[in-house]
């Protein structure tokens, strides 16, 4: 039962702060804006195929705590918190970075 209430806290937190965020940004014209332009560039969305195929690479190829998925998971976060950034959301990374830290046991 404790696995259950905790798995609910963890996803529920990091639901929470994606929801919020995605609520900012559906509710910001200029932030709405900005996010389409990054998905709506081939150039930026070539890069994130890249990044996501790396990152399927690393976690698949490389044992739990490697060194390999540990810099992943750092870079991972790294890129949200840009992702954020370039939308303007300058709250959000830390509530982000909260979440993974307390409920994500080793990820940030």
């Amino acid at each position: 039962m404790d696995n259950i209430k905790g798995s609910a806290v963890k996803y529920g937190s990091l639901g929470l702060v994606l929801f919020i965020s995605i609520y900012e940004i559906v509710n910001n014209p200029e932030k709405f804006s900005n996010l389409k332009k990054l998905l709506t560039s081939k150039r930026w969305l070539g890069h994130l195929a890249l990044l996501v195929l790396f990152s399927i690479g690393m976690f698949h190829y490389h044992p739990k705590h490697s060194h390999e998925r540990e810099s992943t998971k750092k870079a991972l976060t790294a890129f949200i918190i840009a992702i954020f950034a370039s939308i303007d959301l300058t709250i959000a990374p830390f509530w982000i970075i909260w979440v993974l830290s307390y409920s994500f046991e080793n990820w940030v």
